[in-house]
């Protein structure tokens, strides 16, 4: 047999699922910042993942541009990480981040309460015969202050403008 079918026989990954839970800023400098960011990973697969390495990026949607994502900030992590077989593990990484990329993120969560965002990369996991690099990519929306509630109706602003009656 030769390697391609030893390979072609072996079972491949799933990529893992990535998904934001927490931003801390740790620390601030005239032009750039660094940031401790939460990951909760999921493992699909029904075997476990031992993790080498996490090439990751993580990007903002645009407020002035639907559809354009842009960088917030990005890494590598050298970590042994093992992800049980079909389970979630929560993982810490270290952003490095600019202030103009922060901007959008402000200005986005200023005026929907939210920040949509894109975690990409690629992990190296052990894999049948040597390392194997899985790509990843999930999206989501970061809410931190939680839903913003909905305008009042117009019914409510009609009568709630003028001067208030005094009473006589």
């Amino acid at each position: 047999m030769t390697l391609g079918a030893v390979a072609a026989c072996a079972p491949s990954l799933q990529p893992p699922s990535v998904g934001l839970v927490r931003v801390q800023v740790t620390a601030l400098g005239l032009t750039a910042g660094e940031a401790k960011v939460s990951l909760r990973v999921a493992n699909p697969n029904t075997r476990g993942i031992r993790l080498h390495d996490v090439d990751y990026a993580v990007d903002v949607a645009s407020a002035a541009d639907a559809g354009s994502w842009i960088l917030l900030g990005e890494g590598v992590t050298e970590a042994d990480i093992v992800l049980p077989a079909e389970d979630t593990v929560d993982i810490e990484i270290d952003l490095p981040f600019t202030y103009a990329a922060v901007g959008a993120a402000l200005r986005s969560l200023w005026s929907r309460g939210e920040v949509d965002y894109r975690v990409r990369g690629l992990v190296r996991a052990d894999g049948p015969l040597g390392d194997v690099d899985v790509p990843f990519e999930s999206a989501g929306q970061l809410a931190p202050f939680g839903p913003r509630p909905p305008p009042p109706p117009d019914s409510v602003l009609a009568h709630s403008s003028g001067p208030a009656a005094s009473p006589t």
